[in-house]
């Protein structure tokens, strides 16, 4: 049987300053009730928090100070809004839920878990030590939301071109050190300046932003797209060959120039598209100039196609 709170407790933050305590000690249950102790775990916990605004290392900085006092199997953080859930430990059969608020805002809910009932004073030890989490918490969410946007493309949402260059660098290193294909699409809407010469910005911004719902819709939950610049889009396919590369570009073809009204230009919407796989000694520039090129070959050979980088076809 869980020990859930119904509702979950609220846990305020609240501003006390108490002595240091030595790195690395612990303190047994029987002493962390009286003042003193609870004090000093207190402010090592608190100074710990601010050193860090990683939600998850923040996280963990919480569980392994509070199992210093209180029999803790695992912690799980949860906060839906920015689609964050952090596991440390283990799951086990009970539980006690704290929803974490601050001058009436929600940061979302901490779930402590453990084999056995959690007892009453161990509850207000919880309770004492986890209102310290709050406001470096508040900070945490702040950054990582600062971050996300200055990664992500204002008019489409999807990542910008510096988030590109950040995820592709990454997923470059996984595939060479682990053996794995890796594979990109680049994508370019056909006649866009056609579309805003003659329907004006506001309209071309209209495309664009469809454009990259469309694109995000078809690929797959593993695949990732960004805004490269103008009206050309990459996506990353990574553990990807080119031919499931050249499948996925048909379906963004087929997507877009179907899904895409074409009241707002005399022809459908449509896309170019450039499949390349990372070959052996290509770095970022030459796998992007690989797609850029067979993206070109599609738009001189007819447009609204995939076209596979010329040094992969047999």
């Amino acid at each position: 049987m869980s020990t859930n709170f119904q509702p979950p407790v609220s846990i305020n933050e609240q501003k006390t300053l108490f002595p240091k305590i030595d790195q690395g000690s612990s303190v047994e249950l029987g002493s962390i009730t009286k003042s003193d102790a609870l004090r000093d775990l207190r402010l090592r916990m608190s100074l710990l928090l601010q050193t860090t605004l990683d939600t998850e290392r923040l996280v963990r900085i919480v569980y392994e100070e509070i199992c210093k006092a209180v029999e803790v199997h695992g912690i799980n953080y949860r906060y839906p809004g920015m689609q964050i859930s952090i596991m440390v430990g283990r799951q086990n059969q009970h539980k006690v839920t704290y929803r974490l608020t601050a001058n009436e805002d929600t940061y979302g809910e901490i779930v402590f878990c453990r084999s056995r009932r959690f007892k009453e004073e161990e509850l207000m030890v919880l309770e004492s030590l986890l209102d310290l989490f709050i406001y470096p918490l508040k900070n945490s969410l702040q950054y990582r939301r600062a971050l996300a946007c200055a990664l992500t493309d204002s008019l489409t949402g999807v990542g910008n071109r510096q988030a590109l260059m950040k995820t592709l660098q990454r997923e470059l290193d996984l595939a060479d050190r682990h053996s794995l294909e890796l594979s990109i699409l680049m994508i370019d809407i056909d006649n866009f300046k056609a579309i805003n010469d003659d329907h004006g910005h506001l309209t071309g911004d209209t495309v664009l932003k469809k454009a990259a719902q469309n694109i995000v819709n078809v690929i797959r939950s593993s695949d990732m797209c960004f805004r490269f610049g103008g009206e050309e889009f990459v996506v990353i396919l990574s553990n990807t060959g080119v031919e499931q590369a050249q499948v996925i570009g048909k379906r963004i073809n087929e997507s877009i120039s179907e899904g895409i009204e074409a009241g707002i230009h005399k022809n459908p919407i449509t896309v170019s598209i450039g499949a390349a796989l990372l070959q052996t000694g290509m770095d970022i520039e030459k796998l992007l100039q690989s797609a850029d090129d067979a993206m070109y070959i599609a738009k001189a050979t007819g447009k609204n196609k995939t076209i596979i980088a010329k040094e992969l076809v047999s």
